[in-house]
């Protein structure tokens, strides 16, 4: 009875110890997939203390978490030596486990490969080092994986107790099994949550953009509207003031003495005048000064009427002249607003795709700085009429120059825009398709492309291939997930697919393509996830050859 009891609280203790263990594998895992190695390094030196204090050295999850650390030190520390040392320790416990697929890189298969052909590793805890860079805290015990002692005589005559163990080693068994399934959910499921958030952080940071641009073109409009309504009430109120002119002038011709007294009150009406000017807006101050002239060159008129009779006629080019700037300051805002209305137009089309919506942000930008340079020209236009004539002759001279030159800008960034709309629609279509080729799945991504640059990927499957989904997975060179995105088919006939540039790092992009029947199962493959094709990268700026 007493044996019973004691066997019954050893079973309790393995399982609460074995439990632990699971906790902290798991949590090794997700911080492995997060980047987080010194975590990763802590939680698995946490699982195999606890296996190592608790007999727990065979078992398979002690195996699970070496093979872990092997992963670790080869594809995270780059230290294959240590990795091969830990892939033999596992297979010592359990030499029937297998690296999973998700981390089966080229460099830590060929380690694990070592691993299998080589001899069993020494025992001695002393032998292996410590995962963070520390030695254990006590050297002088035996290693988990250790050996146990030949039972007695005793013991072999207890088949109660076998009974145990074959129970314990079957709940070991089912326990392995359950976390590597955990391990590889938590792996999924955390690599999706990681590219979920940095599409919604990117999405946010456009959406973020594109409102503060829409703002900034909205106040724009909204400041041109003001100077257009100010410039109109100036010419306006000029037109007033040479129209009473005009009949000062008239009535001064048929009688001096009646001419006088007009003379006196257009003074009065100057001076009425001047006084509401200062109330104004400085933008009207060109206006006041051109009435203070004219009303100088009334008093001459006095002396001299053919003097009078010139300034009035040059009062009434003037007038003509700032009626025909005036048409040709509403012929540019109106094309300044039929560009905006095309950006905001294309600005929608941000969320059909990031490549498109980096682009036509761009163009949102640029525009934004044509605006704003439109406007410090208009503002100068309208400081212009501040001066006298020679300035304002000046400022138009300098106001259609730089008009020529926006148009000239604005053509040549539209034929860049139409340009590069042509080169990627080539792109994206892709070459004629092949009439004859061998392979199951045909493509055509060269063995040698630029880094940063959009890649559109074509392939096609045989006819003999019975295609219902054709799917490409790529990654970068070093790394161990895949990115999977589902083809299209284009006008031409072939599976088409974006790699963006920004995924596009490092020194070689692995690939492959799987062709699936209507039921889902892989009808033909072009390379494979254990053995990708392989695309060299050229750095950024580099030419190639």
């Amino acid at each position: 009875m007493l044996l019973l009891v004691t066997g019954g609280r050893a079973d309790a203790g393995d399982k609460a110890a074995l439990e632990k263990i699971k906790s902290h594998y798991q949590a090794a895992a997700a911080a492995y997939d997060d980047g987080d190695f010194e975590r990763t390094k802590s939680q698995l030196q946490e699982a195999l203390s606890i296996g190592k204090s608790n007999g727990l050295g065979s078992n398979k999850l002690i195996a699970q978490s070496y093979l872990l650390f092997g992963v670790l030190e080869i594809a995270g520390l780059k230290d294959p030596e240590a990795g091969v040392r830990y892939f033999a320790k596992a297979l010592d416990i359990s030499p029937a486990i297998q690296v999973p697929p998700s981390m089966a890189t080229k460099d830590v298969l060929a380690a694990f490969e070592r691993a299998e052909n080589q001899a069993p590793p020494p025992s001695d805890a002393a032998t292996i080092k410590n995962p963070i860079g520390k030695e254990p805290a006590a050297t002088n015990e035996p290693e988990a994986e250790t050996e146990k002692p030949a039972p007695s005589a005793a013991e072999k005559k207890r088949p109660a107790g076998e009974g145990r163990d074959r129970d314990k080693r079957a709940r070991d068994d089912g326990d392995s099994k359950l976390v590597d399934e955990l391990a590889q959910a938590k792996m999924s499921q955390s690599q999706a949550e990681s590219d979920k958030a940095r599409l919604q952080r990117d999405a946010q940071e456009k959406d973020k953009q594109l409102v503060e641009a829409k703002g900034r073109i909205a106040q724009l409009e909204k400041e041109k509207q003001e100077q257009d309504k100010q410039l109109t009430d100036g010419k306006a109120h000029s037109q007033q003031v040479d129209q009473q002119l005009n009949q000062q002038l008239n009535q001064l011709n048929k009688d001096k003495p009646e001419k006088e007294r007009q003379l006196s009150e257009s003074k009065a009406r100057v001076a009425q005048l001047e006084k509401e000017k200062q109330e104004q807006d400085r933008q009207l101050a060109a206006t006041k000064e051109a009435a203070r002239k004219e009303n100088e060159a009334n008093d001459k008129l006095k002396k001299d009427k053919l003097d009078s009779d010139r300034q009035l006629s040059d009062a009434k080019a003037r007038l003509q002249q700032l009626t025909k700037e005036k048409q040709e300051t509403d012929q540019q805002l109106a094309a300044a607003r039929e560009a905006i209305k095309r950006d905001h137009e294309a600005s929608e089309k941000l969320e059909k795709a990031k490549a498109e919506s980096d682009r036509q942000l761009a163009d949102t930008k640029g525009r934004l700085q044509q605006l704003t340079k439109e406007k410090l020209e208009t503002d100068r236009q309208l400081a212009a009429t501040r001066d006298g004539e020679k300035k304002e002759r000046e400022s138009r001279e300098k106001l259609e120059k730089v008009w020529q030159e926006n148009q000239s800008r604005d053509k040549e960034r539209k034929s860049r825009d139409e340009q590069a709309r042509l080169d990627r629609e080539k792109l994206e279509d892709g070459p004629d398709l092949p009439s004859h080729f061998s392979e199951p799945i045909y493509c055509t991504i060269p063995d040698e492309i630029p880094a940063g640059i959009d890649l559109f990927v074509h392939c096609v499957p045989h006819q003999n291939v019975s295609a219902k989904v054709v799917a490409l997975y790529y990654r970068a060179g070093g790394t161990v997930l895949y990115n999977a995105t589902t083809m299209e088919r284009s006008k031409k006939g072939w599976y088409t697919a974006l790699i963006p540039g920004a995924r596009i790092s490092g020194k070689l992009l692995h690939y492959y393509v799987e062709a699936r029947d209507g039921r889902q199962a892989v009808a033909a493959t072009n390379g494979r996830s254990s053995s990708p094709n392989i695309a060299m990268i050229r750095p950024a700026g580099a030419h190639g050859h």
